[in-house]
């Protein structure tokens, strides 16, 4: 087992987990609030110079779409009042997650949300990963550590199947495989990352091209296969994995 610096803030209790899962809640709700009130705006404009029949049809679909959005924001709403009542009594004992540690910060980094279908096995994932309102999310962050880096599979409870296996399937790959799979997780899974652009330029252009087509992955277009987090297509040229803890496993 890795031991991180001590002078490092982070090391991965259960506490900074649910903080960190916190945060990727209120950046999603805050985007999906903001998605609504320009969705409206939209909406009034759907259709326009068309003939009724068209301008009926499309006004249809965006009212379709806003309701889904507004749902989407109920459920989060509910998770983060319950984010709220764990951080008012300081009580995180329903955080898990795995912590994999670096040996030095990734040159991509990211705070997400993530609802993949499969695991890094290729098996389908028990129950969903937290877009009803039975289950809680599971959350990925790639963050730098001091000398050192960290990515961070967090979940509730409620979530334990689901985010449980996802971690199981990461733990057991080879560690040189393990983070390869992280950045197929980030360009799949994530849309709030960022990449150091000496790391990103100095990729092949075919590992490039290969990141850029995972990016739509789980939409209407492309929707998750068994092969998108277990298929090992090349390497992403990232830090060494030194060690991985398990966060108030059973």
């Amino acid at each position: 087992m890795f031991a991180p610096l001590e002078k490092a803030a982070l090391t991965g209790t259960a506490e900074q987990l649910g903080l960190l899962q916190y945060r990727s809640i209120c950046r999603e709700l805050y985007a999906k609030e903001a998605n609504i009130h320009g969705l409206g705006v939209i909406r009034g404009l759907a259709g326009r110079g068309s003939a009724p029949a068209a301008q009926r049809e499309a006004v249809g679909e965006f009212d379709a779409f806003i309701q889904g959005t507004q749902e989407g924001v109920e459920l989060l709403r509910s998770h983060k009042r319950a984010f709220d009542d764990a951080f008012q009594r300081g009580d995180w004992s329903d955080m898990h997650g795995t912590v994999v540690w670096f040996e030095s910060p990734p040159p991509l980094m990211c705070s997400s949300l993530v609802a993949p279908h499969y695991d890094f096995a290729g098996e389908r994932l028990p129950g969903s990963t937290g877009w009803y309102s039975t289950d809680d999310m599971v959350s990925l962050d790639l963050l730098g550590v001091g000398e050192r880096g960290v990515a961070i599979l967090a979940w509730r409870t409620r979530s334990l199947a689901p985010g449980e296996a996802l971690a199981r399937t990461l733990a057991h790959l080879p560690r040189a495989l393990a983070s390869d799979a992280l950045v197929r997780l980030v360009f799949e899974g994530t849309d709030n990352w960022y990449a150091r652009p000496s790391w990103w330029t100095t990729l092949p252009e075919a590992t490039r091209r290969e990141l850029i087509q995972r990016v739509p992955c789980g939409g209407p277009v492309q929707p998750h296969t068994p092969r998108c987090l277990a298929h090992h297509t090349t390497t992403y040229d990232m830090p060494a994995v030194v060690g991985i803890d398990h966060v108030n496993w059973r």
